[in-house]
Order: C-alpha cells, then sequence, then structure tokens
C-alpha cells in the first residue's frame, strides 16, 4: 500500500510537471489581435466621445470633461502599468479607466468586458484591480478624508441639526449588499435576507 501511494504521488507530480511545461498553442487569440480595430474603446466609445455627449453620459455615468479631470488625477498611477509589444499593444491609462468605470457602473461580467474590450480574461481582471487601487491613491485624500480637528466635528453635528434636524449627529450610515459567490462550504455564511449570497459595503457620510 506505501508503494502504491508513493507511485500515486510520482505520476501526479509528473503529470503537473508536464501541463506547466506545455507550449501555448496560441500566444495571443485572433479577436484580442484585432483590439485597437474592433475593440469597444476603440470605436464605440471614440465615437460617443467626439459626437454623443448624452451617449456618453449614460456609458461612463460622467461627462466628458469630467472623465478628463478623473484620468489627469488617476492616470499617473497606472503609466508604469502599462507595456507595448508586436502582439500586445499596450493598454494605455485611458482604455483602463474606461474599463474600470463601465465595470462599476453596470456591474458586467468580467467575461463580458474581456469579449467587448478585446482582452484577455485575466488581464481584464488585473486591470481592474490595478485601477482601483489608483483610484483610491488618487482621490481617497481629496474625498474621502476623515475630519481630524474638533472644529470638523462640530461643524458636522451642526450641519445635521441644520439640514435635517437631527442635533448631536456626526455621521448617517447606510450599506449596500454586494453580490457574490459564495467560498465553499461557507453554509449560510453569506446568505442574506434576499435569498442570495453578499458581503455588506457600509458607508458612513456627513449631512451633505
Amino acid at each position: 500500500m506505501e508503494e502504491d501511494h508513493l507511485l500515486a504521488i510520482v505520476l501526479s507530480l509528473y503529470a503537473r510537471r508536464r501541463r506547466r511545461g506545455r507550449k501555448r498553442s496560441v500566444w495571443v487569440r485572433r479577436i484580442y489581435q484585432q483590439r485597437l480595430k474592433q475593440g469597444e474603446y476603440h470605436n464605440l466609445y471614440q465615437e460617443m466621445r467626439l459626437h454623443d455627449p448624452e451617449s456618453h453620459f449614460r456609458y461612463i455615468r460622467m461627462t466628458r470633461e469630467r472623465f478628463d479631470l478623473l484620468l489627469q488625477e488617476v492616470g499617473p498611477y497606472l503609466l508604469h502599468r502599462t507595456y507595448n509589444s508586436s502582439l500586445r499593444p499596450q493598454v494605455s491609462p485611458a482604455e483602463r479607466l474606461i474599463l474600470t468605470l463601465r465595470y462599476l457602473c453596470t456591474g458586467n461580467s468580467q467575461i463580458s468586458l474581456s469579449f467587448n474590450f478585446r482582452l484577455g480574461r485575466s488581464t481584464v481582471c488585473e486591470i481592474l484591480k490595478e485601477t482601483c487601487d489608483a483610484i483610491w491613491n488618487a482621490l481617497h485624500l481629496a474625498y474621502l478624508k476623515a475630519p481630524s480637528t474638533e472644529q470638523e466635528w462640530i461643524r458636522i453635528s451642526r450641519n445635521f441639526e441644520t439640514m435635517w434636524n437631527f442635533p448631536n449627529c456626526i455621521g448617517a450610515i447606510d450599506g449596500k449588499h454586494i453580490v457574490i459567490q459564495a467560498p465553499m462550504n461557507a453554509g449560510s455564511t453569506f446568505y442574506n435576507y434576499k435569498g442570495k449570497h453578499s458581503i455588506v459595503l457600509l458607508a458612513v457620510c456627513d449631512a451633505g
């Protein structure tokens, strides 16, 4: 029995090594090679940007001018993430930001974005993570800065009382269920009252 067990381990390791050493038949799929000609960013988005401001706003929930300002803030954090080669033209900071905004405002699946933008699924996943980190690093000090002085807390409390008739209040908390695919063997840990699996995203805001 010990010899059979050892033989099974050796065969398993050998098979795993062969799979790892297997060469790819296609380095970049043909549909992804057409990204600069037929990808959504290089066609649909550019057309809306130039000729259809209303559709542009519905597409990423902001105007062209607002997007340019956001790109100006976030772009420098994404420059070192770009790459370029004959088979893999670089994904610019603007394209990365558009893809991420599209994901955030629609909830489209990553595989759907992969086909629309003509990027590999793993590339889309990496872009989303890196761009969200860049947005946080670029903007959190300006837009999510917590009060640090007694005067700031007093001002917030006064605003709550003036605007909403809530005295001695310094923050309003709300939450949103973010639907997830529950981990294996999670049981009812992530099961919510809506009959789905989710995590709860909580946020605290001031009177405004």
